[in-house]
């Protein structure tokens, strides 16, 4: 990837998000969009396997409790706390952004 993205993720218009807000978005679309589209949550859920993954090989332990959290549609300090944590396990935002293409979202000409 040839951009370096210190704002966070594309996620269009010229908007970006923080790594950890993408995947409380994800979380959101998963358990609370009941209206969402079967292949958006699927996506979603996706991305939050993925993420969850890549951040238990970063080192991250806490992927059960904040998964459990976010079931629940927890929205509280401890859930923002553990989305940053979680997402600062895997890197930086390209490591971030390369976790999101493993989870099959394409994220060239998002921005």
């Amino acid at each position: 990837m040839t951009h370096h993205h210190d704002l966070g993720v594309p996620v269009g218009d010229g908007e970006y998000a923080s790594p950890a807000k993408f995947l409380l978005m994800s979380a959101f679309l998963v358990y609370e969009a009941k209206k969402a589209g079967s292949d958006v949550r699927l996506a979603a859920r996706n991305i939050l396997d993925e993420i969850f993954e890549s951040a238990k090989a970063g080192g991250f332990m806490k992927g059960e409790i904040l998964e459990t959290l976010m079931s629940r549609c927890e929205k509280s300090q401890r859930v923002w706390t553990l989305a940053v944590e979680a997402t600062e396990a895997i890197g930086d935002t390209e490591a971030f952004m390369s976790a999101l293409r493993r989870a099959g979202i394409r994220t060239e000409g998002v921005e």
